[in-house]
């Protein structure tokens, strides 16, 4: 039985779904999520009372999690399986729960989560850029980060170069790698991705600063993952010496030995004798003189390759930060556009109330002088 088809996953809903404690790894994640999403994003979800909706949602219980935090929000979630959406609707009946493809479902949402489902798929870009297309604000997704993908459900793995900063509409705004070994409910002994995209206008709209948006993002990883390459090249330095110390400390060793040996031999042995041991001695000499001009040697080869790897990492993530400057500076500009044009449209309305009120006060002083004249062709009427 194909393990990502309707049949499998309506058999795994029917027998073995709960038992194998999928329900306990849905609400952790969802939890872990929630605990991890930027407040901006939260601060947004709840003032605009978003709808949500949970694509793959098993049993609802990551949907339960999501109607208690955003109380005012329509809530939803669909699942491939038909036992699993009626399972969700009988435990959270105050959430709606329907059966969809995630590869086809047509409804549009404000905001669209995934959890744990692009794994699944042979080809997860397809799919992801069909949720993309059905949210209208914010695509929430979370997979499994760096696994090693050998058979059974899971048909794809994730790195950071999985997700292209611009699908369709929506562009990439928040990235963080969770560690969820710390989390015993989770079940997994790893590190878990989140990625938001969002709406490229709401983003233009809003006045975003690098901290919200980029707090944790790709240049972060970028200098994490290379700091533990580098980290990984000195510990092999580290390791390749104290080998070669020892080498030399044992070879110092021998050559101690062989030369009290000598001193030892020199007084009753022969000539020919004592002329061996000198030449045993200086062998070994030559070949510890020898294993230190090779140490030497390789040494200076890793430090060589350690400078090199790290200076190319540093020009990577220096032209990254420049790239990153560069977008901010045209927002900024884009925002200095706005306020040059919002501030004319302040003057001209000033003028305009500027010109009623004089034109009011010219009003008042016709009628002033019309009652004043009234009131003088009254007096004049015996």
């Amino acid at each position: 039985m194909n393990s990502n088809s309707n049949e499998y996953w309506e058999y795994r809903f029917q027998n073995n779904w709960a038992q194998a404690g999928g329900n306990q790894q849905t609400r952790a994640f969802g939890q872990m999520l929630l605990d991890h999403l930027p407040e901006w994003l939260i601060n947004d979800i709840a003032i605009r009372e978003l709808s949500i909706c949970d694509a793959g949602c098993a049993d609802g219980e990551a949907v339960a999690l999501f109607k208690t935090r955003f109380p005012a929000c329509p809530v939803s979630g669909f699942d491939f399986s038909e036992k699993a959406v009626e399972t969700a609707a009988a435990q959270h009946p105050d959430c709606r729960f329907f059966r969809e493809d995630i590869r086809s479902f047509t409804q549009r949402f404000d905001v669209v989560y995934a959890s744990n489902v692009l794994e699944h798929f042979s080809q997860p870009g397809q799919v992801l850029a069909h949720l993309i297309d059905r949210s209208t604000a914010h695509t929430i997704i979370l997979v499994p980060y760096l696994q090693l993908v050998h058979g059974g459900e899971h048909e794809s793995s994730f790195d950071l170069n999985a997700f292209p900063v611009l699908i369709h509409e929506q562009c990439i705004s928040y990235v963080e790698v969770i560690d969820a070994s710390d989390i015993p409910e989770a079940m997994w002994n790893g590190q878990q991705l989140l990625v938001v995209y969002s709406d490229r206008e709401y983003l233009r709209s809003q006045n975003f600063n690098a901290a919200d948006l980029f707090e944790n993002h790709r240049t972060g990883f970028v200098k994490e993952e290379n700091y533990r390459k580098l980290s990984g090249l000195y510990e092999e330095l580290i390791h390749t010496n104290q080998s070669h110390y020892d080498e030399l400390r044992t070879l110092k060793d021998v050559l101690a030995f062989v030369r009290s040996e000598n001193e030892r031999l020199v007084s009753g042995q022969s000539d020919l004798a004592v002329r061996m041991q000198q030449a045993a001695a200086e062998q070994m000499a030559g070949v510890w003189r020898q294993r230190e001009e090779e140490n030497r040697a390789l040494r200076g080869q890793i430090e060589n390759e350690f400078m090199q790897k790290a200076a190319e990492e540093q020009e990577k993530l220096a032209a990254q930060t420049r790239l990153e400057l560069e977008k901010a500076e045209v927002t900024i500009s884009d925002y200095r556009e706005k306020i040059n044009a919002l501030s004319q449209a302040a003057a001209d309305l000033q003028q305009k109330n500027n010109d009623l009120l004089k034109a009011i006060n010219e009003r008042r002083e016709r009628d002033s002088a019309f009652d004043q004249a009234s009131s003088a062709a009254r007096d004049l009427i015996p």
